[in-house]
C-alpha cells in the first residue's frame, strides 16, 4: 500500500475511536471534522489534521521548520456568527452549516490543553488502534470540557470577566466586544472595543476597526497617540 494512503487509512483509524464519544455528545462528523451548535450561531469544532508532504528539496530545521509528514494533530475551536459576518475573510458569506477548524476564532490544540508542550503531532505509524483509543481519552478529559466550556458566549464573558484562559488569539478582545455586542451589553461591547482599538496595531488593520466601528454601533473613537507596527490581522 502506498505510504499516502496508508497514513490516511490510519488517520481513519484513530478518528473511529473518538466517533462514539463525539456522536453521544451531539457532534455531527464531516471527513475528519466534528461540528455541534449548543446555541444558534456559536458552533464547537474539533478537528484531526494531518501534516502535509514537504516538498522535493525542503529542509527540517528542529523547533522551527519540522517534517509532519505522517503524524496528525488535533484542533479545537468555536466559530461565532457575529465575527464571522465582520470578518474580511468571510463577511460576504453566509454562516456556514458546518464549519472547518480555520474558521474559527477562538482556536487551540488539543496537546496544548493536555501537556507542557506547545504543540503535540502523534504517529500515523505503528499501533495506530492504540494511539487512537490514547487520542480519544484526551479529548474526553481535556479537549470535550474545554469545547463545552465556551461554545456560549456567556460562558466566554464570563471566563472573559474572570480574567481566566480562554485561547491565544491575537484578537480575542475583539470576538469579545462583538459577543458582549451580540448579548446586548453595549457598553461592555463599546468599552472592550476601544480598548482593543487603542492597542499596538499595523495601519492596515486600525483602518479596517475604524470601518468596524460604526457598524457596530460605535460611532466615535479616541484618537491613537501613536500607530503600533504589529502583525495583527483583519
Amino acid at each position: 500500500m502506498p505510504k499516502e494512503s496508508a497514513y490516511v487509512q490510519a488517520m481513519e483509524t484513530v478518528i473511529a475511536a473518538t466517533a462514539p464519544q463525539m456522536k453521544t455528545r451531539g457532534f455531527r462528523k464531516r471527513r475528519h471534522t466534528f461540528n455541534r451548535a449548543r446555541e444558534r450561531g456559536a458552533v464547537a469544532v474539533l478537528n484531526f489534521q494531518m501534516g502535509k508532504s514537504d516538498p522535493p528539496g525542503s529542509y527540517v530545521i528542529p523547533g522551527f521548520r519540522e517534517n509532519l509528514y505522517g503524524q496528525f494533530t488535533v484542533n479545537l475551536g468555536i466559530a461565532f456568527e457575529e465575527m464571522w459576518s465582520v470578518d474580511l475573510s468571510s463577511a460576504d458569506k453566509s454562516f456556514p452549516p458546518f464549519l472547518n477548524e480555520y474558521d474559527c476564532h477562538l482556536r487551540l490544540r488539543l496537546g496544548t490543553l493536555a501537556t507542557a508542550r506547545e504543540d503535540v503531532w502523534w504517529p500515523l505509524e505503528g499501533d495506530v488502534s492504540r494511539t487512537g483509543r490514547e487520542v480519544a481519552d484526551l479529548i474526553e478529559r481535556f479537549g470535550l470540557p474545554w469545547l463545552e466550556r465556551f461554545d456560549t458566549r456567556r460562558a466566554v464573558l464570563t471566563a472573559w470577566e474572570r480574567d481566566e484562559p480562554i485561547s491565544r488569539e491575537a484578537r480575542l478582545p475583539l470576538v469579545i466586544a462583538l459577543l458582549y455586542q451580540h448579548e446586548g451589553e453595549i457598553e461592555q461591547a463599546r468599552r472592550t472595543f476601544i480598548d482593543y482599538y487603542l492597542a499596538p496595531h499595523n495601519a492596515h488593520h486600525v483602518e479596517w476597526l475604524r470601518g468596524l466601528g460604526p457598524r457596530i454601533g460605535i460611532t466615535e473613537l479616541p484618537k491613537r497617540v501613536a500607530e503600533g507596527n504589529d502583525s495583527t490581522g483583519s
